[in-house]
């Protein structure tokens, strides 16, 4: 099981190996809490709060310490306006005090009356400032973190002064070539990467790849922990998903891959082409 963790620009840690959370009731996050996960991650959009209440009940079930599990939540793009309220509102579902780590879940500020639709008058510069004040003038947010932001996103946000502990975006080996530039910004800056997704999204159609079937074999292991080693051993944290018990125990081991079978892993998007799960709310965002 991985028990390691992974330094934050606060001098926090947060757990190598997390639990996506998204429409997972509250039985499968506390089987994970038992199984050994102490990061779970949700959103508002995750079934409109719904899943905070059950992220918050399982925590409460556990018996396990508040200190002890990272917890991290987001900011949804129609609340933008209303930074504060927002974190009001999450922190009340999950029945918590304060999170881990408050992310920005798209750098897209949608008027809540027109769907789909920016405001003219505010942008994602604005919402983190917002989020900043929150941050160093309530107790309420141990750190902030920004989700699907480019290089030229978060060096918008640079003036600032509070660096992102976080920038949680799409990665698996078919977006891995694209995306390098970024996750190379972001080490060199100290922003740890979060991949979502890193087993392929919905259907995790990656585990079914013959490259990394081949590679499960050879390491005795299942094709999802190949995945998500090679994002661990690439120094990425990863938030796999799953509601079957037996996956999630899978998931929190993970394995050192061989430099050769890195290299394999690196070279899927060449041999494979190239494939964005999010790629219509990429493009909203992104212009």
């Amino acid at each position: 099981m991985n028990t390691e963790t992974f330094p934050l620009n606060t001098g926090a840690t947060i757990p190598q190996v997390g639990l996506g959370c998204m429409r997972l009731t509250t039985e499968s996050i506390l089987h994970a809490l038992k199984s050994g996960y102490r990061h779970l991650d949700t959103a508002f959009i995750y079934d409109k709060g719904n899943n905070e209440v059950d992220v918050g009940k399982a925590i409460r079930d556990s018996g396990i310490p508040r200190e002890e599990i990272f917890v991290v939540t987001k900011l949804w793009n129609s609340h933008h306006k209303n930074v504060a309220g927002a974190l009001d509102d999450s922190l009340k579902r999950l029945g918590l005090d304060y999170v881990d780590c408050y992310l920005m879940h798209w750098p897209f500020c949608e008027n809540p009356e027109i769907s789909g639709v920016a405001y003219e008058d505010w942008t994602y510069i604005d919402t983190y400032e917002e989020m900043v004040k929150v941050y160093k003038n309530t107790n309420k947010v141990k750190s902030l973190g920004v989700s699907n932001f480019t290089v030229e996103n978060l060096e918008a946000i640079k003036h600032t002064g509070v660096v992102p502990v976080i920038n949680q975006i799409e990665y698996h080996p078919l977006v891995a070539k694209f995306e390098n530039g970024l996750v190379d910004y972001c080490h060199k800056n100290k922003i740890l990467v979060q991949a979502y997704c890193p087993l392929g999204g919905t259907g995790a159609f990656l585990v079914d790849n013959a490259d990394v079937v081949d590679l499960a074999k050879k390491y005795k292991a299942q094709p999802g922990q190949i995945l998500l080693s090679w994002c661990v051993q690439k120094g990425i944290n990863v938030i796999p998903r799953s509601s079957k018990f037996e996956r999630i125990e899978q998931n929190i081991v993970t394995i050192k891959l061989e430099d050769d079978d890195m290299k394999l892993m690196d070279s899927l998007e060449d041999k494979y082409g190239f494939h964005r799960i999010n790629e219509i709310p990429y493009k909203m965002a992104h212009p």
